[in-house]
Order: C-alpha cells, then structure tokens, then sequence
C-alpha cells in the first residue's frame, strides 16, 4: 500500500508539472486502494471501456474487457444495494463497490456492468427513496427481486390479511 501511495503520488506529481498536486487534482483523481469508492474514476471507466450504448462511449471496448469494471458506487447504489441484496454493508466504500459489483457479475460475467444505468436511475428518480414507504416498493420493477421491497409488500399483505379476520366489536357506550 505504501509504494502503491508512493506511485500515485509520482503520477499526480508529473500530471501537475512536477508542483504538488493540491488537494483539487488529488479530489478528483483519488486512491482506488484507498478506503473511499473512487466513483469518478470507476464511472470514467465504464463510460469509455462498456460499448457504445447511447449511454456510455465504447472508445476503449478495444482495449479492455467490461468484465473487469467496478461500479461506480454512489448515494443511490449505497441505498438500493442493501435493499435489493447485493451487499450486507452499510458503509459506502471501496468493499460496498465490490460487493455489489460481484453480485452483478453473478447477474452477468461478461458484462455487469449493464446493470448499473437502469438501477441506478430508478434511485435518481426517486423510486427506492432513504424514507422508503411499503407504496414506493408496490410501484417499484425490482419488488420481485428486491429482499427490502417483497419483505415490506409481504409484511403488509400479512396485516391486511389479519385484519379481514379480526371481526370489531362495536364499543359499547355507558348509559
């Protein structure tokens, strides 16, 4: 780790004309060993590595395998990726990124990758949101697959369930 530190440091260096880099170009270019996701560089990856897709660019497809591609985890992979159960952790961090995209990879080896836009977006559009209500997961395309959202759906139907055969005594007034 600390001559992988070192290397970086090396590049950053050279990148910044032989100046220290500063904490701007260290920001936006980070440690991928570090403990942080690194979220720009992973979507940097994917945009020029996946094919041409209308989404992403395809220019390195040549170059490199989509295979190899880590998420590039985000506010809303940080929430969904528990929910729908790709990942136990809490934390959003380089082993949340690698969590999800190895249960993407289960999904499709060649390509996880392909996954990413569409959930993603359902997050952005606030479909799955941090105050998630039992109506967002009945509305949601991923309630089959989603451990959160059958559980809630579930969780509901059980109480709907119970109180069709709770027969209410009407209240007796005294008097």
């Amino acid at each position: 780790r600390l001559i992988h530190a070192e290397i970086r440091e090396r590049h950053l260096r050279a990148t910044a004309g032989g100046r220290n880099p500063g904490r701007s170009l260290r920001f936006l270019l980070p440690d991928p060993a570090g403990a942080g996701a690194s979220k720009r560089l992973h979507l940097f990856l994917r945009w020029m590595i996946r094919p041409d897709d209308g989404v992403d660019l395809g220019t390195w497809s040549d170059l490199f395998s989509p295979s190899v591609l880590t998420v590039p985890l985000d506010t809303h992979w940080a929430r969904m990726g528990p929910r729908l159960g790709f990942t136990r952790r809490r934390v959003a961090g380089r082993f949340m990124a690698r969590e999800i995209t190895d249960a993407l990879r289960a999904l499709d080896p060649a390509d996880p990758l392909r996954f990413d836009f569409p959930i993603c977006h359902l997050g952005i559009r606030g479909c799955c949101p941090s105050a998630l209500h039992v109506r967002h997961c009945q509305a949601c395309p991923l309630a089959p697959v989603c451990e959160t959202g059958t559980r809630r759906i579930a969780r509901l139907a059980a109480r709907g369930t119970a109180r069709e055969m709770t027969v209410v005594q009407p209240r007796r007034h005294p008097g």
